[in-house]
């Protein structure tokens, strides 16, 4: 049942994306970059020497607005929300699969272009994916407290939004979230054993048990300052 409602607030997020311009804008604005970089490289290599793991954080920043602003597109539901008894763990687990779509998509079409252009580096790639899987969860669950604390109007009547909320805290999210990265690199640097990789599990399981608590506060905190948000909104 609960599968189901997820489904149902995740298609409402994907019929979103497909007829609004900012969201559209901001799919396309890191494979543009990066399609702008292999050119100015001569096709050689990537501009300032970005690899395939520098433009995974480049598209985590990027995108920063949208799993910090989850509440963003729902201004007129959100109404009907504080009407109608609704699932608010579904309505959040379905916007946070939105943002995992939203920015795996991305990571996937220019992981696929250059691999096409032989610029592709199974070393640096498989780096990239345990950053990804350690980091993003993490991501998510700070954008849901950063969603309910600090909401602001994605489509009509956007506020002026301070650079706290804006630009601060995703990248202090993101600063935070790389610190499991960091001590993963370092294990894994001083054992010297072909299974060494399996030593993510253990990051990964602590990092989705954060984001599992992050999201039941998030289920609470939703419910607590929803006029506050919908007055945000």
């Amino acid at each position: 049942m609960r599968i189901k409602k997820v489904g149902i607030f995740y298609l409402r997020e994907i019929k979103y994306l497909l007829r609004d311009n900012s969201l559209r804008i901001s799919f396309l604005t890191p494979i543009l970059i990066t399609a702008l970089s292999l050119w100015t490289g001569g096709g050689k290599r990537l501009i300032f020497g970005f690899n395939i793991f520098h433009i995974l954080i480049m598209i985590l920043l990027v995108d920063a607005e949208i799993y910090t602003n989850q509440f963003s597109s729902i201004k007129e539901e959100f109404r009907i929300y504080l009407l109608f008894p609704f699932s608010r763990l579904s309505l959040i687990i379905s916007k946070n699969l939105f943002s995992l779509s939203f920015v795996l998509l991305q990571f996937i079409i220019i992981s696929s272009g250059l691999l096409v252009l032989g610029l592709f580096e199974i070393r640096i790639f498989v780096k990239a994916i345990i950053y990804f899987v350690l980091t993003f969860p993490l991501l998510m669950g700070f954008g849901n407290l950063i969603s309910i604390y600090f909401p602001r109007g994605f489509i009509e009547d956007r506020k002026r939004q301070p650079f706290f909320s804006s630009f601060f805290l995703p990248v202090l999210s993101l600063i935070i979230s790389s610190i499991l990265y960091m001590i993963f690199s370092i294990v894994n640097s001083m054992i010297n054993n072909p299974y060494k990789l399996f030593l993510i599990f253990p990051f990964v399981i602590l990092s989705l048990g954060i984001y599992y608590s992050l999201l039941k506060c998030s289920v609470d905190l939703v419910w607590k300052r929803r006029f506050y948000i919908l007055n945000r909104l």
